[in-house]
């Protein structure tokens, strides 16, 4: 697997860094086959991060996809992860931008849009209004895909893929009880530490991590200390990439989990939409998850799948299968010439 870090500076238009990686193999970036709308046959995935977590945890996902393709019958043209903009490489880039911005599910969406909107002047020029668009995001990440299709903007997904999204459709204590847990839990994590080796050590006890995703989160979610750089006792250790302060902001989007509702029941019927949970449900309870995929509500998802033996951190905790017989989780619609691809992932991974 290729990897390319793409990085857009701000503009009068939008006022933040905005990290991205492209995520390719070179047989795949040869003449690819579009159908006869002119829009491309093979699919794009663009990946979206859950809170506190940078992009780059869904490599082992997008590194297994790519090199699974041929098990389908369908290729992945190419991947793309994209950090909010106080996450990872991007918060590092957007010091002294943020500040206490209305963080959540907004600033992520509007980061990722403007992202694909500056596809034609990247290193590699991209116009992502003719990609065959795949959205799939985690927890937040999956929130703000559906806040993406709502936008006014004529950049839309062929199919989304939600793994655990933060989303309640009939509010009640329950999400306010963890939204409660995370803030207070975010002000009360650790968050210094002298070394990354110290900080691997630290994390290795706080939750059941797969050994490769703790070393990619060690990697890129964490970060030298600001003030490493102060001419006098500059401080030589390490913190975390999105700061307490800003996981906390994320927490505090006071109708993120609510407002984007009124988004799904229109994206439900208008594509297909897959919902993917654990099947502990340690963050949002049983009840607001069967709420969310309650045939009842007029909301058709084109599958909804339980993960055994994990929770929200469903792709932290494993690299587990994805689903042993889930067919169409990956494919768009069938098009206007009736083209669609059929992509079978039973060997692909969710870590």
């Amino acid at each position: 697997m290729l990897v390319e870090s793409l990085i857009c500076s701000p503009t009068p238009s939008y006022p933040y860094h905005i990290a991205a990686k492209r995520y390719f193999v070179r047989s795949h970036r040869g003449a690819m086959e579009q159908r006869c709308d002119g829009y491309d046959k093979d699919l794009t995935l663009i990946f979206l991060h859950p809170t506190s977590f940078p992009k780059e945890i869904w490599e082992p996902t997008i590194e297994a996809l790519l090199h699974e393709h041929d098990l389908w019958g369908a290729r992945i043209r190419e991947a793309y992860a994209i950090d909010c903009p106080n996450h990872g490489v991007a918060a590092v880039l957007n010091d002294g931008l943020l500040g206490d911005c209305a963080a959540g599910t907004k600033l992520f969406a509007e980061c990722a849009m403007q992202f694909l909107l500056n596809g034609p002047s990247l290193s590699t020029p991209v116009d992502f209004s003719k990609r065959n668009l795949v959205g799939i995001g985690h927890s937040i990440g999956g929130v703000a895909v559906i806040l993406m299709q709502a936008m006014a903007i004529p950049i839309k997904f062929r199919s989304i893929i939600l793994v655990e999204p933060m989303l309640d459709a009939n509010p009640g204590d329950g999400y306010e009880q963890l939204r409660t847990r995370l803030v207070r839990s975010a002000y009360k994590r650790k968050d210094v530490w002298n070394n990354r080796g110290e900080a691997a050590a630290y994390f290795r006890n706080t939750v059941r991590w797969h050994p490769r995703i703790l070393d990619i989160f060690i990697k890129y979610g964490i970060r030298d200390h600001p003030t490493h750089t102060h001419e006098v006792s500059p401080f030589d250790g390490v913190t975390l990439a999105c700061t307490r302060d800003q996981e906390a902001l994320m927490y505090r989007d006071k109708d993120g989990a609510t407002t984007p509702i009124q988004d799904l029941n229109v994206i439900c019927n208008r594509i297909p939409v897959h919902v993917i949970f654990g099947g502990n449900p340690d963050y949002l309870p049983q009840s607001t998850q069967d709420g969310l995929t309650d045939p009842k509500s007029g909301r058709r998802f084109a599958s909804v799948t339980r993960i055994p033996n994990t929770g929200h951190l469903v792709r932290i905790c494993l690299l587990i299968p994805l689903c042993d017989d889930t067919e169409h989780m990956l494919a768009p619609p069938a098009g206007p010439c009736g083209v669609g691809c059929r992509i079978v992932s039973g060997h692909s991974v969710l870590c």
